[in-house]
């Protein structure tokens, strides 16, 4: 089973490339934290107020509306009407697919 990576573990790994990367400075774990929060704040406010997000050699977070369409209670039968729905989508970037999916590398 796939297990999900947890935010504690994004944290985790934020702090540690940090402090490799610049052993003299303090990053601490809550600064990591608040990095992470308003990261996520800020591709929610974006997403909320319909447009998309873009992040280079990741990937694009986008809205779509789900028309409204009529279905059936299975328990009686009856018939309801489903609403319109925001979707969120995600479409990855060239560079995240390949890092994936070794095969898609282009062959010189």
């Amino acid at each position: 089973m796939v297990k999900p990576l947890q935010k504690s573990e994004l944290r985790a790994a934020l702090v540690e490339k940090y402090q490799r990367v610049y052993p003299k400075s303090s990053f601490s774990s809550r600064s990591a934290l608040v990095a992470i929060n308003t990261i996520l704040e800020k591709i929610t406010e974006e997403l909320r107020e319909g447009n998309r997000v873009e992040v280079r050699k990741f990937g694009t977070f986008f809205h779509r509306q789900r028309k409204p369409y009529q279905s059936r209670n299975p328990l009686d039968g009856s018939v309801m009407h489903i609403r319109t729905r925001t979707l969120v989508g995600f479409r990855p970037g060239k560079i995240l697919q390949q890092r994936i999916e070794p095969s898609l590398k282009k062959e010189d």
